[in-house]
Parts: structure tokens; C-alpha cells; sequence
């Protein structure tokens, strides 16, 4: 720990909010494809250590990287200054089930928001083939998901909490700090930290989905118009590897049908 982190830190000591720091991580990104040293990593549980974080930082001249689960595919979680992890800062805070509004702390992944809504039958309208994302990271990357019927994740979004780099926390949506707001939904990570969400589910609901393998060409003549691959279905999604000749085509639509255990099929 540098001499002016330490000096900063008996500064606060009396203030009683932790600082929950460790040195020598080595941080990957989701494919293992970037790597870096941050100089701190940070895991702050509550919004007073967040904003403790956010003043240390401005008076030592650090830059904070927010990172999740690092699932960008490029080095934009990378950094050698002061790397901080929500991931102890995941709770969910209030559901108004017969709104369907969810609000929750920024660093809940979508797999644990998913869990936490299907107690109350309610669901996330739109996910794609990964669910190990925090809430803030899926937002602010501008995660899709796997449907033309719905809209982009950040469309779910009703308003944010933000904290800025001067510790103070600002409250936007449609509203108020509307431009704030719009700039937030796919920012990167760089007005600010997300430090709440409040979200617009929709009721639970089955699929029914079905997997094939197509060949190359079928698929890229299939990619668009009116009858477009992408609308044969409510959700669809393809995984294709380069250089194959073949892609796996994945179509799911909502049923009312009993669920079947994978591998079984009902005689």
C-alpha cells in the first residue's frame, strides 16, 4: 500500500466503513483472452464502501475499473489502478409484484436476478446464452439477448442510481437527469458507478425450444428478409465456430406445456 493511500486511510479512520482491498490479483477477462495487474482489488459490500472507495481514489489520483464477471470480449475491464468487484453487492432490495418492478443493488448476477424473480413469478423478459453477468455490466454493454420481439436488456431499465467521482449519488430515468439516464444505459462503465437498478420484469414463463444443425450457407441465406431465420421463432439464437462449415440453430417459442427433463421426451 503507497504512502498517500495510507495517509488517506487514517484520514477515514474514524468513520467506521471498511475498505475491503487486497494486491497481487491478476485479473482475466471471460475468454481469458486479456490480463491485467490491477494495483488494487476492491470488494466493497455496501454503498458507504463504495462511496469510500470513490473519495480514496480521487484524493490518491486513481482511476477505478468496475469489472463483473469480465464477459466483454475485450480488455475494457483491464487496468493497472484500482480494479473494484461488486459481486458482495447483490442484493435485491424491494419487488412490487403487482408492478412487476424490481429494484436491486448493481452488482447481482443475472442468474441470481433470475432466481430471486422466479420465487415471485416473474422473469427477465430477455436473456442471451449467458447468465454469469452482473446486472450493471449486462446495461451498460448494451447485452442483446436472443429475440427480435423484445427489446436490448437495457430497455428493462426503469431508472439508475449513479454515483459520481465526487461520492455524490444521482437518481435518473426517463425524467429526471433524463440524458444522464439515456447515456448510462450503454456507457461502458465511464459516467460513473451503477449502484442501483430498478428494473421492469415480466411474468414467468415456459419455452419450448428446439436445436438443430444447419449447414453454412443455409444459415447466411437464411439471415434476412421477411422471412428471415431470425423470425421463425420468438427467441432464436446460432452458434457458429470460423472456419466450420456447419452453425447450431437454436429456436424457442413460450408454451403452456409441462416441463420435459432434457433427454426425455413424453410417450
Amino acid at each position: 500500500m503507497d504512502s498517500v493511500l495510507q495517509r488517506e486511510l487514517e484520514r477515514l479512520a474514524n468513520d467506521n466503513v471498511a475498505f475491503r482491498a487486497t494486491s497481487g490479483y491478476v485479473h482475466q477477462n471471460w475468454a481469458k483472452t486479456f490480463t491485467s495487474h490491477p494495483s488494487l482489488y476492491i470488494r466493497p459490500e455496501s454503498n458507504d464502501e463504495i462511496r469510500k472507495v470513490v473519495t480514496l481514489a480521487r484524493r490518491c489520483r486513481r482511476r477505478i475499473t468496475v469489472v463483473g464477471s469480465g464477459h466483454s470480449p475485450s480488455d475494457l475491464t483491464c487496468t493497472s489502478s484500482w480494479m473494484m468487484n461488486l459481486d458482495r453487492y447483490n442484493k435485491v432490495l424491494s419487488i412490487d409484484e403487482a408492478r412487476r418492478v424490481v429494484v436491486m443493488e448493481s452488482g447481482i448476477r443475472l442468474w441470481q436476478l433470475s432466481d430471486e424473480l422466479r420465487k415471485v413469478g416473474l422473469a427477465i423478459p430477455n436473456l442471451g446464452s449467458i447468465d454469469e453477468q452482473s446486472i450493471a455490466g449486462a446495461i451498460a454493454t448494451g447485452t442483446h439477448g436472443s429475440t427480435l420481439r423484445h427489446g436490448i436488456l437495457s430497455e428493462s431499465v426503469l431508472a439508475l442510481r449513479i454515483m459520481l467521482s465526487n461520492g455524490s449519488t444521482v437518481l435518473c430515468d426517463n425524467e429526471q437527469n433524463a440524458d444522464l439516464f439515456a447515456a448510462a444505459l450503454v456507457s461502458l462503465g465511464a459516467l460513473g458507478i451503477i449502484t442501483e437498478v430498478t428494473f421492469q420484469a415480466v411474468p414467468t414463463f415456459r419455452i419450448e425450444w428446439e436445436r438443430s444443425i444447419w449447414p453454412l450457407s443455409r444459415i447466411l441465406g437464411a439471415w434476412s428478409g421477411e422471412e428471415s431465420l431470425w423470425r421463425q421463432a420468438e427467441f432464436v439464437r446460432v452458434w457458429w465456430c470460423p472456419y466450420g462449415k456447419k452453425g447450431i440453430v437454436w429456436k424457442a417459442d413460450k408454451t403452456e406445456k409441462q416441463v420435459t427433463p432434457v433427454g426425455r421426451s413424453k410417450k
